[in-house]
């Protein structure tokens, strides 16, 4: 089976380093947790960031990206898929231009498993038979294979498929259901 899985929101829990570097050098009082993030697009909920948002990941991409923890057994579920004899584990993210060595080296930090990896502003150019994201957006456009929506605060709105761990991907795996 070919896994196509992305890092922010399914692997990397970027909201809390975000929101963590937000405290830091923004807004010491901010009372803001992971949970309480309810679109994916979360900008209004930390209202001091300059216009521009995007610079808040240039300007602290190590402790964004780099300094980020993987989210609770996540790691130890990819593994478990990486090592099913067949299995090909795409790592497929989208990341801002000119920060993708920070992804590189949270992966390599992290020891990550994986077959290969792309960064893709379309995810949909990646084939495989499943693309797990935590982003709807990308999961409504993917049309090579089954969109399977890891289960975050901020897409609860999605009514297609959906997981809370990555070992459930396997019920996905029509390659030993019948029997090709």
């Amino acid at each position: 089976m070919i896994i196509n899985i992305d890092v922010d929101g399914v692997l990397r829990d970027f909201m809390t380093s975000s929101i963590e570097t937000y405290k830091r050098h923004y807004d010491k009082n901010c009372k803001i947790v992971h949970d309480d993030i309810k679109e994916y697009q979360y900008r209004n909920k930390l209202p001091l960031i300059e216009v521009n948002y995007m610079n808040f990941f240039y300007y602290f991409p190590k402790e964004i990206y780099i300094d980020a923890e993987p989210y609770p057994k996540v790691l130890d579920e990819l593994e478990m898929l990486f090592k099913i004899p067949n299995n090909i584990i795409n790592i497929v993210t989208k990341q801002p231009r000119g920060l993708e060595k920070y992804t590189l080296k949270w992966l390599e930090n992290n020891n990550v498993f994986y077959t290969n990896l792309f960064f893709a502003q379309d995810k949909n150019l990646v084939r495989g038979d499943v693309l797990i994201d935590d982003y709807i957006g990308n999961l409504e456009n993917y049309k090579q294979g089954i969109p399977v929506c890891m289960d975050r605060p901020w897409n609860q709105d999605w009514k297609g498929e959906r997981i809370k761990s990555l070992k459930e991907v396997l019920k996905y795996d029509i390659h030993n259901r019948t029997g090709n």
